[in-house]
């Protein structure tokens, strides 16, 4: 595989990579590195957590001219969270450099981003709403944008949010590149893409209905009775840096932060009705150790980078097999280890047993006997590989 000075990533790039641990490049970066710099419109498809920012953010911050007074690029992404996870990346990767990047997001201070525009940003990151409507206000000037990104596209493209995009498309140049980024692309994504670009050349990395290679899946039956207790000791056991646990609704959320309080963990939830600044600011607690468990429902993790997290715990199964490998993907990032465990009453094992034949994973069974994750089936069987289209 190529590295970054092959890649043609620039010295002061390659740096900044160097000062965040970044070395190589990952697949997903390698394949599109090239083709981006070169103008081409991708779709690119690649599992949670295999790099897929910085496959389009390296070749994006090369071609931005820092004497220009215009936006030269922009970002569109579905959630608050992810907009500023790309806005620190950018920020990380620009430092002590004339670029300048602005968020321009949904439920803050418009008034301030306007002032902020005045800066003249060369890169901007938002909500397809707040953009849209910065620009009909003439407050934001897109005549001069080369590339377009959609991050987490398939979201952006649900009812709620797919007619904004649109608009907001339509105000940018026609000729410009777009970059179409998710871990799964639909026909809906290339239909939009081919309406929307031309000629759009597709790079796929790995599959994208398989969890990550380097994840191990754990089911552990018992007395749903018993459940928050199990939770505590496989956490005391486990002794995760960062743990996630996945629960179906809001109410239950707080029924378990409350229970787990009471027994002394450190523990907080994600809400995804709660407010840009108090979700911001649970992340962070996170992120920064703060908080050793996240409790967090489907919506409200979407598109999250933790990669601090080595545990997701489904205390809650998953509705079905495209939400345990949404879940499962919250661990073992860039090629990190992770562990995935779903807590199972008897009569539900079959469910996690089928996810596991879905996705083509090998499912162990374990309990905890003195005070360690033991094997109860210490050879599982492997599941059925599922056929690959064409």
């Amino acid at each position: 595989m190529p590295d970054f000075t092959a890649l043609a990533v620039s010295e002061s790039l390659r740096l900044a990579l160097t000062a965040q641990g970044i070395t190589e490049p990952t697949p997903v970066q390698a394949a599109t590195l090239p083709l981006a710099r070169e103008g081409r419109s991708l779709l690119v498809q690649s599992q949670t957590g295999t790099g897929k920012t910085l496959a389009y953010l390296l070749p994006i911050l090369a071609r931005l001219d820092p004497a220009s007074k215009d936006v030269q690029a922009m970002i569109v992404a579905p959630t608050h969270e992810l907009c500023m996870q790309i806005v620190e990346q950018v920020r990380s990767l620009i430092a002590g450099s004339e670029l300048r990047v602005l968020p321009l997001i949904g439920g803050t201070a418009m008034a301030r981003q306007i002032d902020r525009l005045k800066d003249k940003p060369h890169l901007i990151v938002g909500s397809a709403g707040r953009l849209l409507e910065l620009a009909t206000l003439r407050k934001l000037k897109l005549h001069a944008v080369q590339t377009v990104v959609l991050d987490e596209v398939d979201r952006l493209l649900e009812p709620k949010s797919q007619p904004e995009l649109e608009s907001l498309l339509k105000l940018t140049p026609k000729t410009r590149q777009l970059l179409a980024v998710s871990a799964t692309l639909g026909t809906a994504v290339v239909a939009f893409a081919a309406q929307w670009s031309t000629d759009p050349q597709v790079v796929r990395i790995g599959r994208a209905d398989r969890p990550a290679e380097t994840l191990t899946h754990v089911v552990m039956p018992g007395d749903p009775r018993d459940k928050v207790d199990t939770l505590r000791r496989l956490v005391r056991t486990l002794e995760p840096q960062a743990a996630m646990i996945f629960v179906h609704d809001s109410k239950r959320m707080e029924e378990l932060l409350d229970k787990l309080n009471f027994k002394g963990l450190t523990v907080a939830a994600l809400h995804s009705g709660e407010k840009k600044l108090e979700r911001a600011e649970v992340l962070r607690a996170f992120r920064s150790g703060k908080v050793q468990l996240l409790i967090s429902t489907d919506l409200a993790a979407r598109g999250l980078d933790l990669p601090n997290v080595s545990l997701v715990i489904n205390f809650d199964l998953p509705v079905d097999a495209n939400a345990y490998l949404h879940r499962a993907g919250r661990t073992g990032r860039a090629g990190q280890q992770g562990l995935v465990v779903s807590l199972a009453s008897s009569k539900d094992l079959f469910v996690v047993e089928k996810f596991a034949k879905a996705l083509g994973f090998v499912l162990t069974e374990a309990g905890l006997y003195k005070g360690e994750l033991m094997q109860i089936n210490p050879s599982p069987a492997k599941p059925e590989p599922k056929p690959t289209a064409g």
